[in-house]
């Protein structure tokens, strides 16, 4: 399972820009080397009340499992993230600055003046570590296993929130991202058209999952198509095709984008569509959200599901896949119409949106012309990722 983090870097010069924070950045590589998801970050100014609103924030309302502080751990008046911490735990976990400390003063005896604090507040571990970049990585590098530990022990029971869905069953699956949905703009369904054995086996289906969850205003969540057997079942008893994370209906969610990598899948895709309650046709869905998009190696010949999709995103989706959710979360918070939004989303490269496209034929049913309206671009070159160290795989 992968948990949320957040870092919060506490320095009064960091806030007033005076000081480059290096310290904040080398805490987050460690957190997502070891397989946390960063969604939030910041400065503050070495003040304790300022310190524990963004804790409780972080807690409570955007729900993060792992809460990590940078900085306010020694002796100078100014120095109190141990005691905003203090305030607003419920329960201290005091092995983690033991353990933290012991590995200090290995390196050095001073380590033993570090004041650091951990404790739990909810379903929240928050825990301090120093503000120098050199002690943050050697203390954190000491109990970042134990923590994962501690994150699975701490949400593995009695969450309902985190863990079950609306039909009971338990949730524990590997690299799973569980984010809040009140705290995120838009909710993402990422729908696979097939069953979910061949689905999670899907590399790329993996990595779209990483870079779209690395938006922190975006829930990316994984949709499977049921076996027959179960489709029928759910048909017959009304229930609404839902995600894997939060068992949450696809009508709950702000764009539903389809991975289609054979030809053979395009029925089901109809198929997942009628089962979240949508009409099947673009032109029968004529408000913004759900945006229904789709992808994948049979995407590069659109047509045959031109009717039925909003837009494609043609070639590799690492990058334009994101260009696209900033888009929309533009849209949404600027209550675009969906054309409006269509039409800007078509300048975005890789992206074909067949509503902007007026096709002719000859009388012998083959294509004529197809003219694009509204600024579209005449072609649509498919979108590579060039620079592959950025990739996340």
């Amino acid at each position: 399972m992968t948990y949320t983090a957040a870092v919060i870097t506490v320095s009064d010069k960091g806030s007033r820009g005076e000081r480059e924070d290096t310290s904040g950045p080398a805490v987050r590589k460690i957190l997502e080397d070891a397989g946390f998801s960063v969604v939030h970050t910041c400065i503050l100014p070495d003040e304790k009340a300022e310190i524990e609103k963004e804790l409780i924030r972080c807690a409570d309302e955007r729900h993060i499992s792992l809460v990590m502080t940078t900085g306010g751990t020694g002796f100078s008046q100014r120095d109190v993230t141990p005691e905003a911490t203090l305030a607003v735990i419920e329960r201290e976990t005091r092995g983690i600055p033991e353990a933290m400390r012991w590995a200090s003063l290995q390196v050095t005896p001073r380590g033993c003046l570090s004041r650091s604090a951990a404790g739990i507040r909810g379903k929240t571990l928050i825990v301090n570590l120093p503000g120098s970049e050199k002690a943050a990585k050697e203390n954190l590098l000491a109990v970042i296993d134990a923590l994962v530990h501690g994150m699975d022990m701490l949400l593995s029971e009695g969450s309902t929130d985190h863990n079950h869905d609306h039909h009971g069953h338990h949730h524990h699956h590997n690299n799973q991202i569980l984010k809040d949905r009140d705290a995120v703009e838009l909710r993402l369904a990422f729908c696979f058209p097939d069953t979910y054995e061949i689905g999670m086996s899907n590399l790329g289906m993996s990595i779209l999952y990483q870079t779209m969850n690395s938006l922190p205003f975006v829930w990316c969540e994984r949709v499977f198509a049921p076996w027959g057997d179960m489709y029928a079942e759910m048909k017959q008893a009304g229930i609404p095709l839902y995600a894997l994370e939060s068992g949450d209906p696809l009508s709950a969610f702000d764009s539903i984008a389809f991975s289609i990598g054979y030809e053979m899948a395009y029925t089901t895709v109809l198929d997942m569509l009628d089962m979240a309650g949508l009409p099947l046709r673009s032109a029968e869905r004529p408000s913004l959200l759900p945006l229904v998009w789709a992808g994948g190696t049979a995407s590069v010949n659109a047509e045959p599901m031109a009717p039925f999709i909003d837009l494609f995103v043609i070639g590799e989706g690492e990058e334009v896949n994101n260009e696209v959710l900033t888009l929309l979360r533009q849209a949404k918070r600027e209550a675009w119409s969906k054309q409006d939004f269509l039409r800007r989303a078509a300048q975005i490269g890789g992206v074909y949106v067949p509503s902007l496209y007026e096709v002719s034929y000859r009388g012998d049913g083959e294509v004529a012309a197809v003219t694009p309206k509204d600024g579209a671009p005449a072609k649509v070159l498919k979108r590579i990722v060039e620079d592959l160290d950025a990739s996340p795989f």
